[in-house]
């Protein structure tokens, strides 16, 4: 195996542009030439009184759970202001990179999926199989999937969301990224979240710039993968084992290998 196995290859990263420095560091470092062009983005959420509400009640829950890392850094944020912590709160995170940053930052206990990496599988662990009468905060940025209130609800637990941080669709042009591609659609473009897919294809309609339908997609879960075969591709989504950027990038080099 060569130790540039990406070389030749550009890579279009439309993670949030404060997630996405790792893992275009991987891929240079494999060869390849990664563009980042955010379909989503993250910022501070307008009207912080309602997080700060339930982060001063914080002791009245028994369960937290976090479903992302930008979920995470808000929160900590907001608790180092009120000088609060998450002792006496079984944490949960939906997946390994959030837990990974929950543990960086002082956690030492989190329960997370062992694969799956949604709500579903969070659903399937067996501390959140009998909640009833359990107090459960949820921390999450603006709107998302329902499924987690909602079956937690039916298992009888007492649920509330914490919104501390909201996503946006950043003013970013596909055009651009021709641009800066030397006019060509890039080989592969790296999807991480529904949102960013649904704001990547009204991109190209937006744009007119069909020529991206070309591109290889590469998911981070098959529920991603169901979406972008909604949508005109002509390549089948390659599905990454994990969103771990490592995992991703190994799927990169398995793509270019012919391995996938």
């Amino acid at each position: 195996m060569s130790d540039k196995p990406l070389s030749g290859y550009t890579i279009l990263v439309t993670r949030p542009a404060q997630q996405s420095d790792v893992l275009e560091a991987a891929i240079r470092r494999a060869g390849g030439k990664s563009l980042n062009a955010p379909m989503v983005g993250i910022r501070a959420i307008d009207d912080a009184a309602p997080a700060r509400a339930v982060i001063d009640r914080l002791a009245s829950f028994d369960l937290a759970v976090f479903t992302s890392r930008n979920a995470v850094d808000f929160v900590f944020a907001f608790l180092r202001e009120a000088g609060k912590d998450l002792s006496g709160l079984t944490v949960f995170a939906v997946g390994l990179g959030t837990a990974a940053r929950l543990k960086a930052l002082g956690v030492a206990r989190v329960q997370t999926p062992g694969t799956g990496f949604n709500s579903e599988s969070l659903l399937a662990l067996p501390a959140l199989a009998k909640v009833a009468g359990k107090h459960v905060v949820i921390f999450r940025g603006g709107t998302g999937r329902e499924l987690l209130a909602t079956e937690l609800t039916a298992r009888g637990a007492h649920v509330a969301y914490c919104e501390v941080y909201q996503r946006y669709v950043p003013d970013t042009s596909l055009a651009e990224v021709l641009r800066r591609n030397d006019g060509q659609v890039p080989d592969v473009v790296v999807l991480t979240s529904v949102e960013g897919l649904e704001n990547f294809v009204e991109k190209i309609a937006e744009e007119q710039v069909e020529q991206f339908y070309g591109i290889q997609p590469l998911v981070i879960s098959r529920r991603i993968a169901q979406e972008v075969e909604m949508h005109p591709f002509t390549s089948k989504p390659i599905v990454a084992a994990n969103p771990a950027d490592h995992r991703v990038v190994q799927s990169l080099i398995e793509w270019a290998e012919g391995g996938l």
